[in-house]
C-alpha cells in the first residue's frame, strides 16, 4: 500500500515535467517598483543650513512641462519662516518624476514644512532628499530648537527711500535786494574809507 501511495505522489510531481505539461508563469510587473530618487535625505542640522525653511499651506498643484520634462508647480500661502525671508506667498517647483528627486504626497489643502536651497525664474527649486514633509508639531518644535523662533510672513513691499541726513539742500528762495544786503557794518566801513580818502586828498592840497 505504501508502495502505491508513493508511486502517486511521484507520478503527481512528474506530471508538470512531461512533455505537454503547461509551464506556468509569474506577473511580476506588479512588483518591480519605480526608480527613487538615488541621492540620500539630508540629516536634519543639514536640512537646517538650507537657504529656504518655511511653513505653510497648499492651495493649488499644477503641471508644467518644457523640452519633454514635465515639474510640478506648488503654489504655497506662507504662514512663517525660519529662512529665506519668504514673502505671504510662494511657488515651488519640483520635478514630476521620483527618479528626479521630485516631491511626492504633496496635496493641497495640506500643511508642509517646505525645504529648498535654490531659487531660478522666481520659484523655489524643491527636491525630495532636501526633507519636504507634513508640517508635523515635533518637526516645527525640532527646527526652532536649532533655528530659533520662526518669523511670521508678511506681504513684500518695497522699502522706503530715505533721504541721506548729509545731502545738500538748494536754497530755492530769491536772491536778497541790494538795499536788504547793506548793513550798519558796511556802511561804517564804507564811511571809514571815504573818510580817508578825503583826508588823503587835503593833506595833499596843504603841501
Amino acid at each position: 500500500m505504501r508502495r502505491f501511495v508513493a508511486q502517486g505522489a511521484l507520478a503527481l510531481v512528474a506530471l508538470p515535467l512531461g512533455a505537454g505539461a503547461v509551464p506556468l508563469a509569474f506577473d511580476t510587473s506588479a512588483a518591480v517598483a519605480a526608480p527613487a530618487c538615488s541621492t540620500p535625505e539630508l540629516t536634519l542640522a543639514q536640512k537646517s543650513r538650507l537657504n529656504f525653511v518655511f511653513t505653510g499651506e497648499v492651495t493649488d498643484v499644477a503641471v508644467s512641462s518644457k523640452n519633454g520634462s514635465q515639474t510640478k508647480v506648488y503654489s504655497v500661502a506662507v504662514e512663517s519662516w525660519w529662512s529665506g525671508n519668504v514673502g505671504e506667498s510662494v511657488k515651488v517647483a519640483s520635478p514630476a518624476r521620483v527618479a528626479d528627486c521630485g516631491l511626492t504626497g504633496v496635496r493641497e489643502g495640506e500643511r508642509y514644512v517646505f525645504f529648498a536651497d535654490n531659487e531660478r525664474a522666481g520659484r523655489l527649486q524643491a527636491r525630495s532628499y532636501e526633507g519636504t514633509a507634513p508640517a508635523r508639531p515635533s518637526l516645527r518644535r525640532d527646527l526652532t530648537a536649532l533655528l530659533g523662533q520662526p518669523t511670521p510672513a508678511t506681504a513684500t513691499e518695497p522699502a522706503p527711500v530715505e533721504l541721506d541726513p548729509t545731502s545738500t539742500v538748494l536754497d530755492s528762495s530769491a536772491p536778497p535786494k541790494l538795499a536788504d544786503a547793506i548793513t550798519p557794518a558796511a556802511i561804517g566801513v564804507l564811511a571809514g574809507a571815504l573818510l580817508l580818502g578825503l583826508g588823503t586828498v587835503l593833506g595833499r592840497r596843504e603841501r
